[in-house]
This record gives C-alpha cells, sequence and structure tokens, in this order.
C-alpha cells in the first residue's frame, strides 16, 4: 500500500522528484533520491501516510505528528534553542508511547 502510494503520487513541480521513476514496485525500493527527498519523506509524507494507517489510535497518532514537527525544527534553516528543548521533551513523551504500541526490539535495532 505505502509503496503504491507513493508511486501514484503527484507533487507540484519543484517539490520533490517524480517518486514514479524511483520506486520499483516489485521490491518496494526507493531508488536515487536526493537529501531533500528523503526530507520530504521524512518530514511530510511518511506521518501522513502513517497517521492515515493508524487512524483508531488517536494517542499513535499525535506522537508521530510530534515526531514530524521535531524533524521540521531540527532540520529548519535557523534553530530556536527554547523550541528545540521543547520538541525534545515532546520527542520523550512519544517514544513513550511508541513503546505501549511496539515491542522495544521493534523500535531500538
Amino acid at each position: 500500500m505505502l509503496c503504491r502510494t507513493l508511486y501514484q503520487l503527484k507533487v507540484p513541480i519543484g517539490y520533490s522528484a517524480n517518486w514514479k521513476y524511483n520506486m520499483n514496485l516489485e521490491t518496494c525500493q526507493l531508488k536515487n533520491l536526493k537529501s531533500n527527498d528523503y526530507h520530504i519523506l521524512l518530514q511530510q509524507l511518511l506521518p501522513m501516510l502513517l497517521m492515515h494507517v493508524f487512524k483508531k489510535r488517536k494517542p499513535l497518532r499525535e506522537a508521530i505528528r510530534q515526531l514530524s514537527l521535531f524533524y521540521n525544527v531540527l532540520c529548519s534553516k535557523v534553530i530556536n534553542w527554547a523550541e528545540l528543548s521543547n520538541m525534545g521533551k515532546r520527542v520523550v513523551e512519544a517514544l513513550c508511547v511508541f513503546e505501549k504500541y511496539f515491542p522495544p526490539f521493534f523500535l531500538f535495532q
């Protein structure tokens, strides 16, 4: 489902690479992505797809959103240290929520 969704994804010109040409549907692998494409995948696309998968579990969706916001703050051009410290506390809470839903060996391998 994830691979097919990325394969069919259409984005504005210049926003990111054309995912159709970088996706192999048979093996579900992404190839030849640039760093900007990885940032878009981690910060925007993957959290939305995961929130759609876990739509009945509100705490898990919120934890995924907090992790995505942390990546946005961490990768911004200007780092606000107070905001980064606040987001660090939220990431700790998000990891606690992840531990409720997923076994520890799933998260820390």
